[in-house]
């Protein structure tokens, strides 16, 4: 029997200490998170996961494979003006990226957690699966 994708959705989940948010994917043999810490070190403004691929497209596609990978497969160009004036409090000095493909029957699914901060916080992506465990600061 293959493993078949049988939901996609938000997950918030973590300990009392610690909080953590991303998805998850369930499929017909494991839960697979996505995630990534989601509470202030002090006073930095931390990442998130998004995909920009229709997740329900997914929905009954057959797992082919999981992967950390460097590619962006989203053509789509971002433009910020991160010039605020001194009350926003908006300084972002470092940063890093973590792209998860989900190879399936019907092409692959992308995740990415992003992490903007001020340089010294950094927050912990985790992939956590059958076929892959993956933690990195961001």
């Amino acid at each position: 029997m293959s493993e078949t994708i049988t939901a996609i959705r938000s997950y918030e989940g973590g300990a009392s200490y610690w909080r953590e948010a991303g998805f998850q994917v369930e499929t017909t043999e494991q839960v697979i998170t996505l995630a990534i810490d989601d509470e202030p070190s002090c006073c930095e403004s931390w990442g998130y996961f998004l995909t920009e691929d229709d997740t329900a497209k997914f929905i009954g596609a057959k797992l082919l494979g999981l992967e950390v990978t460097d590619t962006n497969r989203s053509t789509k160009t971002f433009e910020n003006d991160f010039t605020a004036s001194d009350d926003t409090n908006v300084y972002i000095d470092d940063g890093d990226v973590l792209f998860v493909d989900i190879r399936t029957d019907r092409g692959v699914l992308q995740f990415v957690a992003y992490n903007a901060h001020n340089g010294y916080y950094g927050h912990t992506a985790r992939v956590s699966s059958k076929q892959l465990q993956h933690e990195v600061t961001l």
